[in-house]
């Protein structure tokens, strides 16, 4: 068994939603810059685009144990508007202020395991709507639970935007 079906094998990587070279990058990664002795959960969706340095930056984020990891990005919706957004512990809700898209910690930010299987997403499937995470991410914002958090201050996130495309 190789690294990744051992990855796999403990549910780490999801055959479904990782690339094996997304996977192969990773691994790299990890072996490169070391594991940080927690756990936490955060999702990167196939058919987005991360920083280059990715998991180098989070690693070294998250040795400062934060509940969770914050960062800029960009959001690109299908007819090619671009537009900014950050992501802060400071943000309660979903906004766009000054065309700049601001967010609280959610799926795609990491957060301590600890914490965010406290919550649970809520279905949806009958409607195809694509609001659960963002439902998720206002319940664990709303509890408070969220503490402290760390702010890496780069684009490490592209987020490509087809509001048409259903699961």
């Amino acid at each position: 068994m190789n690294k990744i079906e051992e990855l796999r094998s403990k549910g780490w990587i999801r055959k479904e939603t990782v690339w094996d070279e997304f996977a192969e990058m990773l691994l790299e990664d990890i072996n490169k810059y070391g594991v940080v002795d927690k756990e936490g959960v955060v999702w990167i969706d196939d058919d987005d685009l991360i920083h280059e340095e990715y998991v180098k930056l989070i690693l070294e984020a998250a040795k400062s144990d934060p509940d969770c990891i914050t960062f800029d990005g960009r959001l690109t919706f299908k007819e090619g508007k671009t537009f900014p957004y950050n992501f802060s512990l400071d943000y309660k809700e979903y906004q766009q202020i000054n065309g700049v898209y601001q967010r609280p910690p959610g799926h795609l930010t990491p957060i301590k395991r600890e914490i965010a299987t406290q919550f649970k997403f809520k279905e949806f499937s009958r409607l195809k709507d694509k609001g659960s995470d963002v439902m998720w991410a206002m319940d664990i914002v709303r509890s408070g639970i969220l503490k402290s958090s760390v702010h890496i201050d780069k684009n490490m996130y592209h987020y490509l935007c087809d509001p048409s495309k259903k699961d």
